[in-house]
């Protein structure tokens, strides 16, 4: 029986690092489609004063961020090897969160100033 649990295991060729390699993966994903939104907001913004950018790139910048957060906190949850990759997911993510969510207070915060 034990010959058999080692075969199995040595067929895994990523083991348990798979959520954390994710979680990198879509920390940088996020990182490169929020600096393609910004550099469209930043460039339309001259030209047209009531152009919006698109859709699809809004939730993807949105979905990105949402998945590696979560694949982020998968691989710790899972313990899963890769210290590095692991910190370094899980600290984009997190960061990345934690200026969306700060941006959106911040623009509660100016709506609810500008209506009293």
């Amino acid at each position: 029986m034990r010959e058999v649990l080692d075969e199995v295991e040595a067929d895994k060729p990523l083991g348990g690092k798979v959520f954390s390699i994710l979680s990198f993966s879509f920390a940088m994903l996020t990182i490169v489609l929020g600096t393609i939104l910004m550099l469209l907001i930043l460039y339309r913004e001259n030209a047209m004063l009531l152009w919006r950018p698109p859709m699809m790139l809004i939730r993807g910048f949105q979905l990105t961020c949402l998945a590696g957060l979560v694949f982020a906190i998968t691989s710790i949850v899972k313990k899963e090897k890769l210290p590095y990759l692991k910190a370094i997911g899980a600290v984009l993510n997190i960061l990345i969160f934690g200026l969306i969510l700060g941006l959106i207070v911040y623009a509660a915060i100016l709506d609810m100033s500008r209506q009293q």
